[in-house]
């Protein structure tokens, strides 16, 4: 029997059911564990746990879990039983403690505990005998209690004791997504999206045959198809491709899934609950691609940031001071370029935190702002980034040539250009109202 990992989202364990029992059939003859997120819309929930009195977000839970409890689960006395458990020690939880990051972990907690104690009945009525283990058991990490980052070898040392042995007695093992155990044993949270996240760091520490992480779009596509409607699945890519893919603006999966790879070579595949005819995307550690470019992305939630004065050339420490300021609100910055000149620094942050980085620059640089070091320090969130990702464009010449002049005989101005040192993506930005004639011409001519 060989080992597997799958990962099954909201939307899944909402409304694919049946698909879920099908797959696990399609590999009885293998050992399964089975990472599952919360029902759709339970988490969002959760969140407002401050704002709803405790008796109605109780019976909003209630609602969506027997929607699914009254299709699907024949004898549900023992299940309502056990789920009635966790929903009053949610409540006394809420009661009981002051709010703080702790209490927001482990309140968001119980939405991936209760899907797993319904899934549990759902594959036993379907003669799937399975044992359950909440992650926070297996997932150790830093300790902020939010979007945390798994210590690996702490967590390898955990699955060792605590997964591992169960595997030789149990052909199906369910675990919850999203959620671990700082070194204290308080419950932490991964991020939202850290259920894909569970998958990679449990399977790194495992080495299955495979992990799959089942979605409700085919795969990882060539352009988003709500912006290209013509765009392509990617069949098979690579981890540092799909890794920048992931950076500039793909949510099908989160660059942070692929960190627990490294040196692991496991293939991740991403399918589609919904479509058995797709494929979907094969991510291979040492894949080599054949397009010249694989993909395009674009972001439209981030504001640029300019610097601007001719005093700041020769300005020691300038960029420095600038980078200070956006790390004190954890921001991350997928876009920055300097001119030579040393004249323009521009650079690019999640547009909600623009205008609070804003004023902290002009309260770090007002001396020099009264001097005329520094003309101005403005803000655009009228942009979009978009992002040519390609493993082979280092081996091919002109590709950026083709790109302006492609952008430049339809009239769309380029504000800023950035190119990593590898090679494989080339940033620019746009104004937001030319972002998708943008991307259909550049995917029509060089996709």
């Amino acid at each position: 029997m060989v080992l597997k990992v799958l990962k099954f989202g909201g939307t899944s364990v909402t409304n694919g059911s049946r698909e879920i029992i099908d797959i696990i059939s399609e590999n009885k003859d293998n050992k399964l564990i089975i990472i599952l997120s919360a029902f759709s819309d339970i988490t969002n929930i959760l969140h407002c746990y401050d704002k709803l009195s405790i008796k109605i977000l109780i019976k909003r839970l209630k609602y969506i879990h027997n929607n699914f409890i009254e299709k699907y689960i024949k004898h549900p006395v023992q299940l309502h039983r056990q789920l009635n458990v966790l929903y009053d020690n949610l409540g006394h939880i809420i009661y009981y403690h002051e709010k703080s990051r702790q209490l927001d972990c482990i309140v968001n907690s119980y939405g991936e505990k209760c899907s797993v104690i319904i899934y549990n009945y759902f594959l036993k009525e379907n003669d799937y005998k399975n044992l359950v283990i909440w992650s926070e058991y297996l997932i150790c990490t830093e300790d902020n209690y939010s979007d945390s980052f798994p210590y690996m070898i702490s967590t390898k040392m955990c699955i060792r004791a605590f997964l591992k042995p169960q595997l030789k007695k149990h052909d199906i093992v369910l675990t919850t997504g999203f959620i671990g155990s700082n070194k204290n044993g308080c419950t932490t949270n991964l991020s939202r999206n850290g259920s894909d996240l569970s998958a990679t760091v449990i399977g790194s520490c495992l080495k299955p045959e495979q992990i799959i992480i089942y979605k409700d779009v085919d795969g990882i596509m060539t352009c988003d198809p709500r912006k290209v409607p013509f765009a392509k699945l990617i069949n098979t890519v690579n981890y540092k491709t799909i890794s920048e893919l992931c950076y500039f603006g793909s949510h099908v999966l989160h660059s942070q899934c692929l960190i627990p790879f490294k040196l692991r070579s496991i293939p991740l595949l991403i399918k589609n609950i919904f479509n058995k005819n797709s494929l979907g995307t094969l991510i291979l550690e040492d894949y080599k691609s054949k397009s010249t470019v694989d993909a395009l992305t674009s972001i439209t939630d981030h504001a640029m940031l300019t610097i601007k004065g001719m005093g700041m050339n020769g300005f020691s420490g300038l960029l420095l001071n600038i980078l200070k300021v956006i790390a004190e609100y954890n921001i991350n910055i997928p876009f920055i370029t300097q001119a030579s000149s040393e004249q323009n620094i521009c650079l690019c942050i999640q547009a909600k935190y623009a205008n609070i980085v804003q004023i902290r620059l002009i309260e770090t640089f007002e001396n020099e702002i009264d001097t005329s070091q520094i003309d101005s320090i403005d803000i655009d969130d009228n942009i979009a980034i978009i992002t040519v990702i390609g493993e082979n464009m280092i081996h091919r010449y002109g590709i950026a040539g083709i790109i302006f002049e492609t952008l430049g005989k339809e009239h769309i101005n380029i504000i800023a250009i950035s190119q990593g040192s590898c090679e494989r993506s080339i940033s620019f930005i746009v104004d937001k109202k030319d972002e998708i004639k943008a991307l259909l011409l550049l995917h029509t001519i060089i996709l």
